[in-house]
């Protein structure tokens, strides 16, 4: 058997790897190939010759288009090509825009410049050279069995995951089911988890599952259930004094962080095509510290409206950006201030457009940015702090509309009407209705259903007896038990033997 793996940052050391020696345990003889992201896990990665055959950094590999006999190979095969062997509706649209390194700048402006770092004909080419990686390398004439990723952060996963999809290669990744701390696996590169729900007209939830569920959604009216990963009552934001507390411990840190980023951009494993967060400039280091606080310490002296002053009301949330959940699930709708204006016009009339802050995006975006929104039509602004339970369970919210994300999952739950413009499973719901066309947003909300107990049941039945506990980011920024998740790959990877 060959499984090709990639051993994704922290990810690998937590997760991948203990993956690997348990695959190596039951089947000695499996051969396993990786490519492995950020340049301390390639280190690691490849210490371990006992477990990895093959070995590619990922980034770095890019900086072969600039190799001449690379280029050769290049004029041998089309965009067109690749895009119809893919099956894909667009390389701009289904790969480039989907790698933040490559059509932004990571480290200028805090997180990410929206200013491509890579030239057209660079990223035409980076296209084709992980086209020809995956299809002469990775597949070639020893294809995988089964392949196993983390998520679908880059244009190389996304060119891997379309071409085994060609091939009828199963792509299995941990994604957050929704259920608070439970973990399910997908082969979807979209959050429809349809190998799950396809059945799920005829499915016959098990009496444990059934009880479960109705507990969680009764526990879940009386107060939102925030996955474990996303408790942000202890955030220093919404703690003045914590806040400056923070501030002058990082500003002691400052220093040795710049030194060790200038250390680390010297490692001539970092790639030269473009930079990525591991080799940001080091100015910006500097630079982006005090422009975090500025932003932070201005927004305490921003005007926010007011929830209460507010009657019936539509609710959308900002999301976090540059991400997968925008980039790669709705690449359409990445413009979240035109989305915002574009909503807010196709409402009816008495129904006003609440918007609030993501709590990891507060300092990432300027006072300048939230005075645009607030100065948008029928468009209010509340106060970040405020809690989304009191936000989505309020008897003047009518309507949650979301990119992405966990908000119109507790809205749905909580039997309000959720319009998504991006592919989720929870459409299963009678209140949930996935929108890609705005010009339709007014009709298709007089046309919304109601709201169905009996649904929600049944769809968190499905989730439950498709999932394991595991907090999911917890699962990327610090190491827990990785058993369930080793356990639940390793059922996948026995249907392929």
């Amino acid at each position: 058997m060959r499984i090709f793996a990639i051993m994704q940052r922290d990810w690998a050391r937590h997760y991948g790897v203990p993956l690997a020696e348990k695959i190596k345990k039951e089947y000695p003889n499996c051969i396993i190939d990786t490519l492995t992201y950020k340049i301390s896990t390639y280190n690691l990665i490849k210490k371990r010759k006992d477990l990895f055959n093959r070995i590619w950094l990922g980034y770095k590999y890019d900086d072969n288009i600039y190799d001449k006999n690379f280029n050769k190979e290049f004029e041998k095969i089309s965009i067109k090509e690749i895009e119809s062997i893919l099956q894909i509706e667009s390389v701009w649209k289904n790969l480039i825009h989907v790698d933040r390194s490559i059509i932004y700048t990571p480290g200028k402006k805090f997180r990410y410049s929206y200013k491509k770092q890579v030239s057209d004909k660079d990223s035409l080419n980076i296209v084709k050279l992980n086209y020809l990686l995956v299809k002469d390398k990775i597949f070639g004439t020893n294809p995988p069995d089964i392949i196993v990723l983390p998520n679908f952060g880059s244009l190389f996963h996304n060119v891997l995951f379309h071409y085994a999809k060609v091939k009828k290669v199963d792509c299995w990744m941990p994604l957050a089911s929704k259920i608070s701390n439970r973990v399910t696996l997908t082969k979807d590169l979209d959050y429809s988890l349809n190998h799950i729900f396809k059945d799920f007209d005829n499915f016959k939830p098990r009496t444990e599952s059934i009880e479960f569920s109705k507990k969680y959604l009764e526990k879940f009216k009386k107060e939102v259930i925030n996955p474990v990963h996303l408790d942000y009552k202890n955030d220093p934001f919404f703690n003045s004094f914590n806040m400056y507390k923070k501030f002058f411990k990082r500003l002691i840190k400052l220093p040795l962080k710049i030194i060790s980023t200038y250390l680390k951009n010297l490692n001539k494993l970092n790639p030269k095509v473009y930079r990525t967060t591991d080799n940001i400039r080091t100015h910006h280091v500097f630079l982006n510290f005090f422009s975090e606080y500025y932003n932070l310490i201005s927004l305490k002296f921003f005007k926010y409206d007011n929830l209460k002053d507010i009657k019936k009301y539509a609710y959308f949330p900002l999301s976090v950006q540059p991400e997968m959940s925008t980039n790669l699930w709705a690449p359409i709708f990445t413009n979240l201030f035109e989305l915002i204006r574009q909503i807010a016009i196709s409402l009816p009339g008495g129904t006003t457009l609440v918007v609030k802050e993501h709590p990891f995006m507060i300092g990432r975006r300027t006072k300048k940015y939230y005075e645009k929104l607030k100065s948008l039509p029928n468009v209010k602004l509340i106060n970040p702090s405020v809690l989304t339970n009191d936000v989505i369970n309020n008897e003047k919210c009518d309507l949650v509309t979301v990119v992405s994300g966990t908000s119109g999952f507790e809205a749905a739950l909580l039997g309000k009407k959720v319009i998504q413009f991006s592919d989720t499973f929870y459409k299963v719901l009678p209140n949930v209705k996935i929108l890609t066309d705005l010009t339709k947003f007014t009709e298709e909300y007089n046309k919304m259903k109601d709201y169905s107990d009996e649904k929600n049941i049944l769809m968190l039945s499905k989730l439950y007896e498709n999932s394991f506990e595991l907090s999911y980011s917890l699962a990327y920024r610090q190491k827990v038990d990785p058993k369930p998740y080793v356990d639940a790959m390793m059922e996948k990877i026995k249907e392929k033997v």
